[in-house]
């Protein structure tokens, strides 16, 4: 069984498919795959090629920081200026 490492930290285990003979993907702790990495493989390389496609493909995880000064997150900084926009279109 190999295991692969994403970007984000979470294992995921290839090994044989209790069904057949070919390979699967499975996360360590459970859940469901992403559709690139669903399905069976005939080979480990073909396994690590997926892999590392959908790596190369994925969207970067957002990650949110609370500004201390201003003591808002970015979300709700984003809203304000929308809002303030808006506001500005309509009047």
């Amino acid at each position: 069984m190999l295991m692969f490492t994403t970007k984000a930290g979470k294992e995921l285990h290839l090994g044989v498919d209790p069904k057949s003979p070919l390979l699967t993907f499975r996360w360590a702790g459970g859940g469901e795959l992403p559709q690139a990495l669903c399905g069976l493989f005939t080979g480990e390389e073909m396994a690590k090629k997926a892999f590392n496609m959908w790596q190369a493909n994925k969207e970067p995880e957002v990650e949110i920081k609370e500004d201390k000064q201003l003591n808002f997150t970015l979300e709700d900084k984003e809203e304000s200026l929308f809002t303030k926009a808006m506001k500005h279109v309509v009047s």
